[in-house]
């Protein structure tokens, strides 16, 4: 098989799927770690934050069974980062 000399490839894994992953194809390129905080900018982080000290207040507030993750915060910070990603 005849392969160019310049020839690039580029596996994409989320972080999750590399321990179930084929260890003969791992092991054949270099890996590189990106993660979302590397593509996003500081306004963004920022806004994130913002969101995330919000949705703890309201929990602080309902006195409740509730923590932050209960109230949106995973689901602010998934939607605020793709919403940067494709604008």
């Amino acid at each position: 098989m005849c392969v160019h000399k310049n020839f690039w490839y580029i596996l994409v894994l989320d972080e999750k799927d590399v321990d179930i992953s084929d260890l003969p194809l791992l092991n054949r390129y270099e890996k590189q770690k990106l993660s979302i905080n590397g593509i996003i900018d500081n306004n963004i982080k920022k806004l994130v934050e913002e969101l995330e000290k919000w949705s703890n207040q309201i929990g602080a507030i309902a006195k409740s069974e509730f923590n932050e993750k209960d109230i949106l915060s995973d689901l602010i910070r998934r939607s605020v980062i793709d919403l940067e990603l494709i604008s």
